[in-house]
């Protein structure tokens, strides 16, 4: 028999089926893992810039030089007011060359990081992933 509110076991959910009680109880835990990460930083990290906050940085210190040209981010790093805020900034660098718009090198472990822009980032970037959503 199938879960109330589905209508097939085979194929995933379509946006016609109902939650079933298992997804509501899925949604719960992801809600309760994601507070609970979030809660595991001190009140002053809460406060700090998000990846996507992070990525609209970024995208204004790169349109300050032309695309191509090596630019160190050591500087990006000192000037973030926490530890939370320099993990955002690890992160939307990360983020941005997995997506292709920069080219990220790290000559040897605890070396400043340096980076190329391949393209322009584009305005509306936005986290692809709400765990990223959550404050540093």
């Amino acid at each position: 028999s199938l879960p109330a509110g589905r209508k097939d076991l085979v194929l995933p959910p379509s946006v016609d089926d109902a939650p079933t009680v298992a997804d509501v109880l899925a949604a719960a835990r992801q809600a309760v893992a994601a507070a609970r990460a979030a809660a595991s930083f001190g009140l002053e990290d809460l406060q700090g810039p998000t990846v996507e906050q992070q990525f609209h940085s970024i995208r204004a210190k790169l349109a300050e030089v032309p695309i191509r040209t090596v630019v160190d981010t050591a500087q990006w790093f000192r000037d973030q007011p926490s530890d939370g805020a320099r993990c955002a900034l690890l992160l939307a660098l990360l983020e941005l060359t997995r997506r292709g718009f920069v080219l990220l090198n790290q000559a040897h472990q605890a070396a400043p990081i340096r980076i190329k822009a391949l393209c322009e980032v584009p305005e509306d970037i936005q986290v692809e992933e709400q765990a990223f959503a959550l404050t540093a």
